[in-house]
């Protein structure tokens, strides 16, 4: 009777861990991808807006970011804003 008693527990007890289990990993893949989510927003609110495929920033100030190449760009050019095309010398103390 013992031994028929634990067999059925065991058996029991597999086919309650076959519905627990894929409940517990669902749960963990739902609060993993809240957390992505979050990571997501936080990183937007502090790096400004991003284009689609997440390669370029809108920092919000006047520049764009360049995650593949790390490079900063103006939204505006020279000419925009001074009304005049500028030569190397000049371009290099408008950049600073």
């Amino acid at each position: 009777m013992g031994k028929r008693f634990y067999n059925y527990f065991l058996v029991t007890l597999f086919l309650f861990s076959l519905l627990l289990i894929p409940q517990v990993f669902a749960e963990r893949k739902l609060k993993s991808e809240e957390k992505k989510t979050e990571n997501i927003k936080r990183q937007m609110k502090l790096t400004g807006m991003r284009s689609k495929d997440g390669r370029f920033i809108d920092n919000e100030n006047g520049t764009i970011t360049d995650t593949k190449t790390n490079l900063m760009w103006v939204k505006t050019d020279s000419y925009s804003d001074l009304e005049n095309c500028l030569g190397w010398d000049e371009s290099r103390e408008y950049v600073k």
